[in-house]
């Protein structure tokens, strides 16, 4: 799982649009408690840091459903990525939470996903 986002090229199982999705223990829950799931959007890697390293990192702040990697890049040219977390009642405060994390030299850049 050492598979680097600074090659796209790397990523088994992308799908004809450079998209890899990372399942985490558990499908996402569907029913009347799907409203807990928020979805956040990710920008800023460091260029080095790999699927597994970045898991870890997003996984000490909360219950995470789902990850989903880009193999695109955003328009200021970092890879990106949906990381969806199962209980984040205020998803604007939780964002600020996240909005803080470190990887490497790089501080990500976290949006709640429209």
């Amino acid at each position: 799982m050492g598979d680097a986002l600074a090659n796209p090229k790397s990523h088994r199982g992308a799908d004809e649009h450079g998209w890899t999705e990372v399942r985490i223990k558990k499908p996402p829950v569907k029913g009347p408690s799907q409203n807990h799931i928020t979805s956040f959007y990710v920008s800023n890697f460091h260029s080095l840091i790999s699927v597994h390293d970045s898991r870890n990192i997003f996984l000490k702040f909360g219950s995470i459903t789902d990850v989903h990697y880009s193999n695109m890049k955003d328009s200021s040219g970092s890879t990106f990525a949906f990381v969806r977390y199962k209980g984040a009642k205020d998803s604007k405060e939780f964002e600020k939470i996240l909005d803080r994390i470190k990887c490497r030299d790089a501080m990500l850049k976290v949006n709640v996903a429209r």
